[in-house]
């Protein structure tokens, strides 16, 4: 998904009038800290703006966690809900 914003991709998809896929945002919502890891207990799809649209199935989405704007919520406690 980083691909789309990258400027002369943007530019490509304004000159012939594609269209562009639905981007959306994966936010670790719940994990844990054990010895220095992070072990990740909830991930929520957001889309562009924010919003949230589901949770996932950590085991099919991890492998491709990497190619997807992937965000934290905020650590209040070992254990941890982001709101």
């Amino acid at each position: 998904m980083k691909l789309l914003n990258d400027p002369m991709i943007r530019k490509l998809i304004e000159v012939f009038d594609l269209e562009v896929p639905e981007q959306y945002i994966l936010k670790i919502s719940e994990y844990e800290l054990i010895n220095n890891e992070i072990l990740i207990k909830k991930i929520q799809v957001l889309d562009k703006d924010g919003k949230f649209v589901r949770f996932v199935d950590i085991k099919k989405v991890l492998p491709y966690l990497s190619k997807y704007y992937t965000v934290f919520g905020n650590r209040t406690t070992n254990t941890i809900k982001a709101n």
